[in-house]
């Protein structure tokens, strides 16, 4: 059992105004993805990945005649009401949060005063999200491109790598040199050009960047994908990882978002 005081909050709406949560069901842990081939000496099993699953949350709706109800019930369906995962923050673990999306076609219970409800959330990626975090790494002084990386959770999580180009025709490199995967690239890189590496989406972009006149983030164009060589392969991060960068890199800025199991 929850306190008032617990927030359910979905793509940044506090559901926790118009509804008392009374449990949450879902999994100690999502269940495995695997994979089985046959072998000469039996079989051979391998776990790949985790499969989506659903939060059911059980509550109650605030709410105590029946105009009041009808009217809660149209803004909890407002709020809920997406075509794409959006972040979901439960009372369970009010320090993680998962990107889910509604599934729809939950019941109001019989109208009375605070009737029940049971809200199904369909997680995709059923692995949860912590704390964000950004880190600007720079060559040392003694010349080494070599950093231990402190990313915390409990699973790894795909970073997005940003690299402020000087104009120069060079190749570049960035490595995870604990799991020995690399992404590789040469580019003829103009003035104020930015490349940016995204490991989620397993993306390597080029863009021209030029400050914003309104202030805040600066303004980018023309980007472009760049090419990668044929042995690169995206990598994600996790605790004393190791990363390299080619000695072409002066400095870049690494984003990440905590993962938890």
């Amino acid at each position: 059992m929850y306190t008032n005081g617990s927030q359910l909050i979905y793509n940044g709406f506090d559901l926790s105004k118009y509804i008392f949560v009374d449990s949450i069901t879902k999994y100690v842990s999502p269940k495995l993805k695997f994979q089985q081939a046959n072998i000469s000496v039996g079989s051979y099993v391998q776990g790949y990945g985790y499969e989506p699953f659903v939060i059911r949350v059980n509550a109650s709706i605030l709410a105590y005649k029946p105009h009041e109800i009808a009217q809660a019930r149209r803004i909890i369906a407002q709020a809920l009401m997406s075509h794409t995962p959006k972040k979901l923050l439960l009372p369970d673990d009010t320090g993680l949060y998962y990107k889910a999306l509604y599934i729809g076609g939950s019941e109001v219970g019989a109208f009375t005063q605070a009737p029940d409800i049971t809200l199904e959330f369909l997680v995709p990626d059923p692995i949860a999200y912590g704390g964000h975090h950004e880190e600007r790494v720079q060559t040392h002084k003694d010349g080494t491109t070599e950093d231990v990386m402190l990313v915390g959770g409990t699973y790894p999580t795909k970073p997005k790598i940003t690299i402020a180009c000087e104009p120069n025709y060079c190749p570049m490199e960035i490595a995870n040199k604990t799991t020995e995967k690399k992404i590789c690239f040469v580019e003829d890189f103009k003035s104020n050009q930015v490349v940016t590496i995204d490991c989620e989406l397993e993306r390597v972009s080029v863009s021209t960047v030029t400050p914003n006149p309104n202030g805040g983030d600066v303004l980018k164009a023309n980007t472009r994908d760049i090419p990668l060589f044929l042995e690169s392969d995206f990598f994600d991060i996790k605790d004393n990882d190791i990363l390299y960068h080619s000695p072409s890199i002066d400095a870049y800025t690494i984003e990440w978002d905590e993962r938890f199991l």
